[in-house]
């Protein structure tokens, strides 16, 4: 029986590219900019990799993941390529090699270019691709992996195509969002699907992403640390890693508190699991969650907000799930639309009318 390779060669992913016709460039050297991470020692990471081992041996693991990571610039290249050295990469039996390792391209918000890994994929990869419009000036964005780490990259475009530094977002300060395998970006077939790019090209605020599948508990070392950042909004997910209700009890309004006690004003949204049909269990993780917040309402907090699950996932409904946690791309899809809608509405009350 022939393989699919051999029946459709679109199926097919070469490791290692003809680069000829291409200048090369380092990712991290101007006017490229990297968001949503920084480099220490051998590769990228979202947070100090001594912090990581503080936390847990799963945040440990997945610290140096690149989700939420982008490389933005701007360029008339007619044709890109990308030259991946990697570390560890993930891969679970709901997710594809692509949504866990791959990278993806955007051109002036739109996604022009998929960049596949292969299946054997161990220490790197090289991938091009071509726009078929010409050369045009654009604002390009290449979205990092969610579960793999990347030691360094590089960037190939069209020799002699101009290289400019891209467009600022209109709000440069970051949004921080805390939470489970969702935040990370689980099951998504793309990192340019998980919900907060979704939000980002809707409402073009940066974000960090410190989602950590498994391991967001709400420990009081990585909520001490992200107290510690600047940013113009925080956003609490990590309902879905707590190991149970009494769990989330311990932990949900006492790290609110103490991201209080550093940021006694920034605007903080909570958010609860995402289900169209709420379980027991679910409502009762509600329960705790509307505690937090409705308790600060009460002491006179006037920047804290709340959004249910099943609110985010009402357009997708019954089928936004990849599996019986995890939303597929119509799930986050929903979840990125309706924060974003949220943060359209609140827009003054939360980055001053920026």
């Amino acid at each position: 029986m022939k393989s699919i390779f051999e029946i459709d060669p679109n199926f097919t992913t070469d490791m290692n590219i003809d680069l000829s016709g291409l200048d090369i460039y380092d990712a991290e050297q101007t006017p490229f900019k990297l968001h949503g991470l920084f480099r220490e020692g051998d590769r990228f990471r979202r947070i100090p990799e001594e912090l990581a081992k503080e936390v847990s041996p799963g945040v440990l693991s997945l610290h140096a993941n690149c989700s939420g990571g982008r490389i933005r610039f701007k360029t008339d290249a007619e044709e890109i390529a990308i030259i991946v050295s990697s570390g560890i990469f993930y891969q679970g039996s709901n997710s594809s090699v692509l949504g866990m390792a791959g990278l993806d391209l955007y051109a002036d918000g739109v996604c022009r270019m998929i960049f596949t890994p292969p299946m054997n994929l161990k220490d790197g990869y090289s991938s091009r691709c071509n726009f078929d419009d010409g050369s045009l000036m654009r604002n390009i964005t290449i979205n990092m992996p969610s579960y793999g780490d990347i030691k360094k990259l590089y960037i190939g475009l069209s020799q002699g195509a101009k290289l400019l530094p891209p467009d600022d977002y209109e709000i440069t300060k970051p949004i921080v969002y805390y939470g489970s395998s969702i935040t990370q970006g689980g099951t998504a077939s793309r990192p340019g699907n998980i919900y907060q790019n979704v939000v980002l090209r809707s409402f073009e605020a940066d974000y960090i992403n410190l989602g950590f599948s498994g391991s967001a508990k709400g420990e009081d070392n990585i909520g001490d640390y992200i107290a510690g950042l600047d940013m113009s909004l925080f956003v609490m997910d990590y309902d879905h890693n707590a190991p149970s209700v009494e769990h989330l009890k311990n932990t949900h309004e006492r790290f609110f508190k103490r991201f209080r006690e550093k940021q006694p004003t920034t605007p903080v949204l909570m958010l609860s699991r995402p289900e169209y049909v709420q379980s027991k269990n679910a409502l009762e993780r509600i329960d705790v969650i509307e505690s937090t917040y409705k308790n600060a309402i009460a002491r006179g907090d006037k920047n804290v907000y709340f959004i249910c699950g099943k609110e985010l996932m009402k357009y997708a409904g019954g089928d936004g799930m990849a599996d019986t946690w995890h939303p597929n791309d119509l799930g986050f899809h929903s979840m990125g639309r309706v924060i974003s809608e949220f943060l359209t509405d609140n827009k003054e009350r939360i980055f001053g009318g920026k």
